[in-house]
């Protein structure tokens, strides 16, 4: 239920810029489409046994928690090229994909 409630209130906020009332003209839907369109979240999550779910934004993994949708941002990529380069190896550009 906490999942689906979360869900809905992510919806919500993603469609709720939509709700304004102005009328495109054909050529303006089409040449503003990506101005438009709602964002997505990349790489969204479940955190196993727990209420929360994360996902990436501008190389921060945000993690957001559904029973009062507050919201940490952890920026892990500096300290993963950190590891990186203590190992030896080539740094990260952005987050890779992960599994909790």
């Amino acid at each position: 239920m906490k999942h689906l409630l979360l869900f809905a209130a992510l919806l919500y906020s993603v469609l709720q810029p939509l709700n304004a009332q102005k009328t495109f003209t054909m050529s303006e839907a089409f040449q503003k489409r990506s101005a438009l369109s709602p964002s997505s979240l990349r790489q969204i999550k479940w955190i196993p046994g727990s209420s929360q779910l994360t996902h990436v934004q501008n190389n921060l993994l945000i993690r957001v928690n559904a029973d009062n949708l507050k919201t940490d941002t952890l920026d892990l990529l500096p300290t993963l090229n950190e590891g990186l380069q203590i190992l030896g190896q080539t740094k990260l550009n952005t987050l890779p994909a992960f599994e909790w």
